[in-house]
């Protein structure tokens, strides 16, 4: 019962801040890293599967070492720029009050290099088990179905 009377609380807040874009600029502005977060460690985490189910002497351990350090840097830097771009913070919601702010195109620069990583690590990520597959001594015509549902997934 926690659960529900919590997810109704959250809810009566955001439609109270339908009413008023001040709050709503602020869950927006404050909530999108975490939503960087979520991707970005799921990514992480598929990485460190696949590194395990291919053991310890596989070239692909540097790809997938690399990739999941690049990815948390990425993550950190474009979630650090996203909300320290103003002084004082409520200056990114609230545009009337007091402050400064960085040059937009900061941002924006870090945002498309981490956009433009994250895309790759998708496609990579939806690749990598057809390259595994490939090592494996399997049939050629046990083959086939497994390549034919990773092209099925990149759609």
């Amino acid at each position: 019962m926690g659960i529900v009377a919590m997810i109704l609380t959250v809810l009566e807040g955001v439609r109270d801040a339908v009413d008023d874009e001040i709050p709503a600029m602020m869950f927006d502005y404050l909530a999108a890293p975490w939503l960087g977060f979520a991707a970005t460690l799921s990514k992480i985490s598929i990485c460190f599967f696949f590194l395990r189910t291919i053991g310890k002497a596989r070239p692909w351990n540097l790809l997938l070492g690399f990739m999941i350090v690049i990815l948390a840097i990425l993550n950190l830097v474009s979630a650090m720029v996203s909300n320290l771009q103003c002084r004082p913070l409520e200056k990114l919601w609230n545009p009337s009050i007091e402050g400064s702010c960085m040059n937009p195109a900061v941002e924006q620069n870090i945002s498309f290099i981490q956009s433009g990583f994250a895309v790759f690590s998708f496609f990579l990520l939806a690749l990598f088990p057809v390259m595994m597959i490939r090592d494996m001594e399997l049939l050629k015509n046990i083959r086939w179905p497994f390549y034919l549902m990773a092209a099925m997934g990149l759609t």
